[in-house]
């Protein structure tokens, strides 16, 4: 039995959307039941979809945002920002353009034509020009937080003698039993650095076979707060 290779990427980047109009990740898990009412598109109807697609997404309020780029339909943009509309139409079909307006400002804004709220713009904490990314609607920011109204800062400022002993339990046991060191540059800016982190939450997960025994309170006391950023652990500088 041979493997079918994956769809190639062109310059167009059309290979994951026609990927997911195939049902190609499904297809091993079909029953032969089910396969026999599945169809796979030949590629003169793939195109014609793909047309039909980005016709109707061109006129929601990504497409619009899209289209406002001064490259829009050369060669100079990215095909990243041509498939969006359709890739955002056929992910959220009931997204309605007010659902998506915040969105369409961000998109706007990354490609340089959008405008920023006169909140941004005047806060003098906020420098506007290096801004990489935004959305617009935020309402009002405060850039700095009391420790005391946030219950994390008080759980960890009174645990941290014993968070200090629970990092220096994972110190003696930071390798793995095949030699691997837990403490990893996760980044090349923190390589460049020095800095190393022990990662205890990725993507707001446990890791897996992490000696979280060595540790309960200080995971007890991450597990209290959303951990919607992508790392949680301890940082070292060498």
């Amino acid at each position: 039995n041979k493997k079918k290779n994956p769809p190639a990427r062109g310059k167009s980047g059309r290979a994951d959307l026609l990927s997911a109009l195939n049902d190609d990740d499904a297809s091993s898990k079909k029953t032969k039941a089910e396969k026999s009412f599945s169809r796979t598109f030949v590629k003169s109807e793939q195109e014609q979809i793909l047309n039909d697609l980005a016709a109707r997404s061109s006129t929601t309020a990504i497409g619009r945002a899209v289209a406002k780029s001064p490259h829009y339909n050369t060669p100079d943009m990215d095909p990243f920002w041509q498939l969006l509309p359709s890739l955002i139409s056929t992910k959220f079909p009931s997204a309605s353009d007010e659902d998506l307006r915040r969105v369409a400002g961000m998109v706007e804004h990354s490609l340089g034509v959008g405008k920023l709220d006169e909140d941004v713009v005047n806060d003098p904490w906020r420098p506007h020009e290096e801004l990489h990314a935004y959305l617009p609607g935020m309402g009002e920011t405060q850039p700095f937080m009391d420790p005391g109204q946030l219950e994390l800062c008080r759980l960890m400022s009174e645990n941290y003698e014993v968070i200090k002993k629970e990092y220096e339990a994972l110190l003696e046991e930071r390798f793995t039993p095949r030699g691997k060191d837990r403490f990893q540059s996760v980044t090349s800016m923190n390589y460049e650095s020095g800095w190393k982190t022990m990662v205890l939450f990725y993507n707001g997960h446990r890791i897996k076979d992490f000696p979280y025994h060595l540790c309960p309170v200080t995971t007890r006391i991450l597990e209290t707060v959303p951990l919607a950023g992508r790392i949680a652990g301890f940082n070292r500088q060498q």
